[in-house]
């Protein structure tokens, strides 16, 4: 037993280890605020949304006690169950680092990988509440994941939107079909197409009217000459 609890002290060093590695680099921010709370761990991702992760040691005592080589059976017993309790309770504290506005619809309880065995009796209600209860060795594999992976569904909601906006485009382009040209260009075209044949046709009208009046005008005037050479 004493080897299952410093089997947990080591995990609990070595995500403390990787979480400062992870802060450093900006992929995880310390005592992040979500609404009115303060988580103790953000992981930030691209899109601005947060991944709650929340190692606060469960019943630290309990979990002493409980691997001491002196607890008797029935004490251990007692413990698991009061151990088994508090997780519970610790499972409806994560669910309040759930914000739709700012974080995953989703939480990480991380808790000593001592007590990974015992989580089993409360992992059907954590997953119902949308926490994901892990040993703390296995927090920083689970953080590197979940950026892959939200990553690549960000992508993917980026193809989705572009293609959206590519299907809405061509709705508009397809109002411009023939009808329209027909309605907005053809039959203009055509209008301005007679009504220039029917200008030319009046211009020619009125050439053909103004050359027969210059002749009626000019004529009486050569047989008015005639006339009055005809007496000499």
């Amino acid at each position: 037993m004493p080897l299952s609890y410093e089997k947990g002290k080591s995990g609990e060093n070595y995500l403390r280890n990787m979480m400062n590695e992870l802060l450093k680099i900006g992929l995880v921010r310390a005592d992040v605020p979500i609404g009115s709370k303060v988580v103790e761990y953000g992981v930030v991702f691209n899109d601005g949304k947060l991944l709650a992760v929340d190692s606060k040691v469960v019943a630290t005592k309990d979990i002493e006690t409980l691997f001491d080589e002196k607890t008797s059976d029935e004490d251990r017993d007692t413990l698991r169950k009061k151990i088994t309790d508090d997780m519970r309770r610790k499972i409806e504290d994560v669910c309040q680092y759930i914000d739709p506005q700012t974080t995953l619809p989703c939480a990480i309880l991380a808790i000593p990988d001592s007590l990974v065995e015992l989580s089993s009796d409360v992992v059907p209600e954590a997953v119902r509440r949308n926490i994901l209860i892990a040993g703390y060795s296995a927090i920083p594999q689970m953080i590197v994941y979940f950026i892959r992976i939200h990553g690549f569904y960000a992508i993917q909601e980026d193809v989705a939107e572009l293609k959206d906006r590519l299907m809405a485009i061509q709705q508009e382009v397809s109002k411009l079909d023939d009808r329209f040209f027909a309605n907005r260009f053809d039959t203009p075209m055509k209008t301005m197409t007679n009504a220039t044949l029917t200008i030319r046709q009046v211009i020619s009208s009125i050439s053909s009217i103004l050359s027969l009046e210059h002749k009626t005008l000019v004529l009486p005037e050569r047989g008015s000459e005639e006339n009055q050479e005809k007496p000499a």
